[in-house]
């Protein structure tokens, strides 16, 4: 105990002789709660936390200290289980069979299939694995859309089918005087297809005006 003491007087001392004393901000801890609530710490404070139902402490304990590194251990509270995963575009494989296996613990895991045009964002394959992790389902989106560029109405198109998934863009270049929609240049994969749709359409002329002159 005498040690201890000793070792934090000297810690304080060496920090406050270089000008600053070591201070710790306040914890940020997801889904959990701590006290005291202070707008700083010193060195060596203590914090009690506790985390939300379905919840509990990363580490050992409930408690972290302020150090000259941040808050040791880091104060993080995890899911215990994950509950049934709701996939959009997609089903887990047996389901009707797995259901009343939730919740389920951290590090278990499933195979689940996509819809049609639908893949994992990973691996591009229409089914693969979800896993419950201590953040909670992995991945976190387990379907998105991939489109397919491989043709372009009045326009050019590229010599082989290229694939793209769901936020991503292509760009396109069309025939003269034909323009996607807008005057375009890209069109965008979406959770519904091609946005624009690969169809490059004609060119409005510019209107015309007939000049009189007045005399």
């Amino acid at each position: 105990m005498l040690l201890s003491l000793i070792s934090v007087t000297v810690t304080l001392w060496v920090s406050q002789a270089h000008g600053q004393e070591t201070t710790c901000d306040p914890p940020t801890i997801a889904n959990g709660l701590y006290v005291p609530n202070e707008t700083t710490y010193r060195l060596e404070d203590v914090v009690t936390y506790r985390c939300d139902s379905g919840f509990s402490p990363l580490s050992q304990g409930n408690k972290t200290r302020c150090t000259d590194g941040g808050w040791k251990p880091l104060p993080r509270c995890v899911l215990e289980s994950c509950e049934f995963p709701e996939i959009k575009h997609g089903v887990l494989y047996r389901e009707d069979v797995y259901r009343t296996h939730f919740p389920t613990a951290v590090g278990q895991w499933y195979y689940y299939t996509c819809d049609d045009y639908y893949v994992n964002p990973l691996t591009q394959l229409n089914w693969d694995r979800i896993t419950c992790t201590p953040e909670g389902w992995s991945p976190t989106v387990p379907c998105l859309r991939k489109c397919v560029f491989n043709y372009l109405e009045h326009g050019y198109s590229p010599p082989d089918g290229q694939t793209y998934l769901q936020g991503q863009s292509a760009s396109v270049t069309c025939h003269p005087d034909y323009s996607l929609p807008n005057r375009q240049t890209t069109m965008t994969c979406t959770e519904n297809g091609w946005s624009p749709p690969p169809r490059c359409i004609k060119k409005k002329a510019p209107p015309r005006y007939n000049l009189f002159m007045i005399f």
